[in-house]
């Protein structure tokens, strides 16, 4: 997912950005890091991207926490029906 990222140039198209990748449940540093950044930097929207499957949303869970500015940008469960296979 994180090559597809850069190979698609997604941040000439929503820069400037700054893509973050986590490998299963964030740590403490990377929740940290993402605060800080969120504090350092105002104004500048932060996304997150997971599976769309039970553990993808638990760990989107942990990175969203209790920011109000972070957004999901995944397609959640309930809309897969609609997604022709």
């Amino acid at each position: 997912a994180y090559s597809a990222v850069l190979n698609s140039d997604f941040c000439q198209h929503y820069g400037p950005c700054l893509v973050v990748t986590g490998k299963g449940y964030p740590d403490h540093a990377t929740r940290y890091f993402l605060d800080a950044m969120e504090d350092a930097v105002t104004g500048i929207p932060v996304g997150v991207v997971t599976d769309a499957d039970p553990h993808g949303l638990d760990i989107a869970s942990r990175y969203l926490g209790l920011s109000s500015t972070r957004k999901w940008l995944g397609v959640l469960p309930s809309e897969m029906s609609s997604i022709d296979a």
